[in-house]
């Protein structure tokens, strides 16, 4: 996966920056510390060999690792961020060949939210639509594209919490 431009990855910490002020306290108060370097680097380790951690996750990661069980981040649906370690955990059990996972299940998928009941958005790692978030439902085959990148979805979830323009 490429990794972002100066610009994007510039655009990202500044939305991920904004919205450390734009979301309700009971919401802030669900997000943990950022993620340590050796919970990135134990997440790595587990990618497939050659794969790297895309930078974005990395920068989200670095901004809150994931949030309390069940704290949806957004007003708009019941998602929450999974933390580093959640992360490699559902890898894990992707992998594992016993799992009942319903298909298509790609290897380039990074669960980044969950609503804590079986259902992800994954990051797309690999092929065309490299950095895109897939939705992943346990109980549905579709895997559509939720939204172009992790700047797209930070921008989004910004605008929930942000008062509509003057008009």
């Amino acid at each position: 996966m490429p990794a972002p431009s100066a610009e994007d990855a510039a655009a990202f910490a500044a939305v991920l920056a904004r919205l450390d002020t734009a979301l309700p306290p009971q919401v802030c108060a669900t997000l943990r510390p950022p993620a340590r370097a050796e919970d990135l680097a134990a997440l790595a380790g587990v990618l497939p060999e050659g794969a790297r951690l895309p930078a974005d996750l990395q920068a989200l990661l670095a901004w809150h690792d994931g949030q309390s069980w069940n704290a949806p981040l957004s007003t708009k649906n019941n998602r929450r961020l999974l933390s580093a370690g959640e992360i490699r955990s559902e890898l894990a059990y992707f992998s594992d060949p016993r799992s009942d996972v319903m298909a298509p299940w790609s290897a380039s998928w990074l669960p980044v939210l969950t609503n804590d009941a079986g259902d992800f958005v994954v990051l797309e790692t690999g092929g065309p639509q490299a950095g895109c978030l897939r939705l992943y439902w346990h109980d549905d085959p579709s895997r559509s594209v939720a939204h172009p990148s992790l700047l797209k979805w930070a921008e989004a979830l910004l605008g929930e919490y942000l008062p509509p323009p003057a008009g």
